[in-house]
């Protein structure tokens, strides 16, 4: 388990920039879904929400439209859904630490995986989503996303094309678990992993998260993390920081206390967790010196305070000589 939250932990404080293709950029081209006859609702042209059978394969198409006066190149990768740290749904996750149930990213294959488009013309990119053969309870979710390079990573140009995919109209309740804690330090950073699950095929919408780290002996509140307008996909782990704003957290237990406020719906978790010894603050630095400088630093005060005994003596043995 720990090695697994780890892992989730790893991607807290790895964070790369990346333009995100929106209506309201002058964008340097624009991706257009094909609507099947299997999507739920007609009238939803921005992505694709499709109704399927077990093991019924659908065709997919998108249209790339160049708005430059250059050739565009650009490269396209199915990926499953997963959920930030920030607690937003990402469309184009790969290989998900965390998520359950069947992925997108397998499910989808597409004919190309790279593309050229003529200056001011149109391309096709096609593929297929193949459901899995055993009905699927409640929404598989993930996207296509199609990327220009650029010279440095954050010039680089993407949009994301959501798909999601279920058997049926009828989803299930939500529901959600407090799946593991951990004290890690992260890039010089010291606080408290918390992976929180949603364990449905339900999206999770506009919740709050209010965790406490409480003082088991103490039952004292220590650390307090506020986290609003949280989003979670189907089926996948959000794994958030509690940093250590202490200068010290003493060895002992601890409880991790997890109210969360959603839809409907308010539950409280809980998980307890022991730290061995005393737990620095982040970036904290001790001002205790180590034995080797200490024992220097205490004879060369004796040899001052010697220094200084030797001149009175001297002098006041020369005053007294007649």
């Amino acid at each position: 388990m720990k090695k697994i939250l780890f892992g989730l932990v790893a991607v807290l404080l790895t964070f790369t920039s990346m333009q995100r293709v929106s209506a309201d950029d002058a964008a340097p081209y624009t991706v257009t879904p094909a609507i099947p006859k299997t999507q739920l609702d007609s009238q939803n042209k921005n992505y694709l929400d499709l109704l399927l059978n077990p093991n019924q394969v659908e065709s997919l198409s998108f249209d790339v439209t160049n708005n430059e006066n250059k050739e565009l190149s650009l490269t396209i990768v199915p990926g499953s859904a997963s959920t930030s740290p920030l607690g937003q749904v990402l469309y184009d996750d790969q290989k998900v630490i965390g998520n359950v149930g069947p992925q997108m990213e397998t499910l989808i294959h597409l004919d190309q995986t790279t593309i050229k488009v003529a200056p001011k013309t149109t391309a096709k990119v096609t593929g297929s989503l193949t459901m899995p053969n055993t009905p699927v309870n409640g929404i598989i979710a993930g996207g296509v996303t199609f990327s220009q390079a650029g010279a440095v990573k954050k010039d680089a140009v993407e949009t994301t094309v959501a798909v999601l995919a279920r058997n049926t109209r009828d989803l299930p309740a939500t529901s959600a678990e407090l799946h593991a804690v951990s004290y890690e330090t992260v890039n010089k950073q010291t606080g408290f992993a918390v992976a929180f699950a949603n364990t449905s095929g339900s999206f999770i919408n506009n919740a709050t998260l209010v965790t406490k780290v409480i003082e088991v002996a103490t039952n004292k509140t220590v650390l307090t993390d506020t986290r609003h307008n949280v989003q979670m996909a189907p089926n996948s782990t959000m794994t958030y920081w509690v940093k250590n704003t202490m200068a010290e957290l003493k060895g002992g237990k601890y409880r991790i206390h997890v109210k969360a406020d959603w839809t409907n719906t308010s539950q409280t978790f809980q998980k307890e967790i022991a730290l061995p010894k005393t737990a620095k603050q982040s970036g904290h630095k001790s001002k205790a010196l180590p034995f080797k400088a200490a024992l220097l630093y205490a004879l060369g005060l004796l040899v001052i305070v010697g220094a200084v005994i030797l001149t009175i003596f001297l002098k006041n043995k020369r005053f007294l000589v007649k």
